[in-house]
């Protein structure tokens, strides 16, 4: 289990900072290969059975990988498939590990808060000393030329702003909830300032979408804390208000960007995706969508993606693998949403975490590189590691109470508390309602008449002080023992005994 958990740690730095080398063998082995079937390997020598590797995901990411074998085999994409493979390997890696140990997820936020601070360190470090990455914005959002005087955007560990801000969308929720793990006062200091770190990183890229996904998942984690100290009314208001605030921060940075030619060029991009799936609707082939864009837009804008996770696997893989991904992503939020109604303690950084990188990913593509799509698949890995393996059917009753119960804070029970089901369905009467009367044994019949008993308990007998009478008080006519025969028994008609002559 340890060497497991280890594996992982080491994928979670790969993907923060690339410590693992990209030299292939044979063209297919790496290292990020051989640490995921290490971990696998470790998991079956631990007693793993393939039960422990279902999720209620199996069915849609078998079909996105079928029709990604679909679409390679009739246009190309060899290496992109091999990636693929890999990342849903890492994907059933950490289901299986956080199901044979419960406790593992401690750990796993602890490490992805820590490789989300070296990637923001180097970030804060980018800005503080000016150091030129090729990306700049004038004022807040404009889009600039890197030129004397202009903002400079961090990129962290990766090549991109926004790549970065994928990642950290990812990761930095991850350090909410490893607060919120530790105990000691100090300790629990220095990851709280950690992860305000990661957040500072993320303004730093300036990133427009990465802004709003950002303010999204801020609220979650907003609403996380403080929704169980307000009233109902309040809960709607701040609801209401939190959605505002994200709109206004839409349509703001709408506005701005509208100045330039960010939107524009990705219009542009969506259009021809749209049409390059009209007439391919099995792919073009993995990694290929910014190509064929490229090649049909007249224009001298390069694409690499379609700026759009969604729109680039309808273009790569087809309409069967957009819908796949429609529905791992679809899926994925609302496990993250039933895992945060219920209290779970992952439910609302993963959440926040989902959120916020879908978010992002309407207006780009960060999970093309495929250190952010690691990131992308180890969350979804833990949250389906935390969820059921099959959905859960509502009848209609249910699902109507439940939806009353909706604006009602939800509480969590004990650990220990356990109800009784039939408690639940028992009729409630306004008579009382007489329980039977269950002498202790061996007492007379009639002493305890009229003692009330609780089910399956005897009632103790009244102790009463010795040569009294337990009604009226009074004394009580000692009775000598009946003396026994020489056998020792005492039969219907007892003998009486001889007085000695003499």
């Amino acid at each position: 289990m340890v060497v497991a958990l280890l594996c992982v740690a080491a994928l979670m730095f790969d993907a923060a900072a690339g410590v693992l080398p990209d030299r292939s063998y044979f063209m297919v082995i790496t290292w990020q290969r051989l640490v995921v079937v290490a971990g696998i390997v470790a998991l079956f020598a631990a007693g793993a059975k393939f039960s422990d590797f279902r999720t209620r995901l199996d069915i849609p990411v078998v079909v996105l990988l079928l029709a990604s074998l679909l679409a390679v085999a009739r246009f190309g994409g060899g290496p992109q498939m091999r990636n693929l493979l890999s990342f849903v390997a890492i994907y059933y890696l950490v289901v299986c590990l956080l199901r044979m140990e419960k406790r593992a997820w401690r750990t796993i936020v602890l490490v992805a808060s820590g490789a989300a601070t070296v990637a923001a360190a180097v970030a804060i470090s980018q800005v503080s000393r000016d150091v030129s990455t090729g990306f700049c914005r004038s004022g807040l959002l404009g889009d600039a030329p890197c030129e004397p005087g202009m903002v400079v955007r961090a990129i962290g560990t990766f090549s991109n702003p926004n790549l970065l801000a994928g990642f950290l969308l990812l990761f930095a929720p991850m350090g909410v909830l490893a607060v919120a793990t530790i105990t000691d006062r100090t300790y629990q200091i220095c990851v709280l300032a950690l992860t305000i770190l990661a957040y500072g990183a993320l303004i730093s890229t300036f990133s427009r979408a990465a802004y709003i996904a950002g303010l999204a998942g801020g609220l979650v984690l907003v609403w996380q804390r403080y929704h169980g100290q307000l009233s109902r009314r309040h809960r709607k208001m701040a609801m209401w208000g939190g959605v505002g605030a994200l709109a206004v921060t839409l349509v703001g940075i709408f506005v701005v960007s509208s100045s330039g030619r960010a939107l524009g060029v990705r219009n542009e991009a969506w259009s021809a995706s749209i049409e390059i799936a009209m007439s391919n609707p099995l792919g073009v082939g993995l990694g290929r969508a910014g190509a064929v864009v490229n090649a049909h837009i007249d224009g001298t804008e390069e694409f690499v993606h379609v700026h759009n996770l969604w729109l680039n696997w309808l273009v790569e893989a087809g309409v069967i693998g957009f819908a796949a991904i429609a529905a791992i992503t679809f899926g994925a939020l609302v496990s993250a949403v039933g895992l945060a109604r219920e209290q779970d303690a992952i439910g609302y950084p993963t959440f926040a975490a989902l959120l916020g990188f879908l978010m992002m990913s309407l207006m780009d593509h960060p999970s093309n590189l495929s250190r952010v799509s690691v990131a992308f698949w180890l969350v979804l890995g833990v949250v389906m590691a935390r969820t059921p393996t099959k959905w859960r059917v509502v009848s209609a009753a249910v699902s109507k109470s439940a939806a009353t119960r909706f604006d009602e804070p939800v509480r969590c029970k004990p650990r220990l508390a356990r109800v009784d089901p039939a408690a639940e369905t028992r009729p409630i009467s306004m008579a009382p309602i007489r329980k039977p009367v269950v002498p202790p044994r061996d007492s007379p019949p009639g002493r305890h008449a009229g003692q009330l008993s609780a089910p399956g308990r005897t009632p103790p007998p009244r102790r009463v002080p010795r040569g009294q009478n337990s009604k009226q008080g009074r004394p009580i006519p000692e009775e000598r023992p009946p003396r026994l025969p020489g056998n020792g028994r005492i039969s219907g008609s007892l003998p009486r005994p001889e007085r000695s002559r003499g």
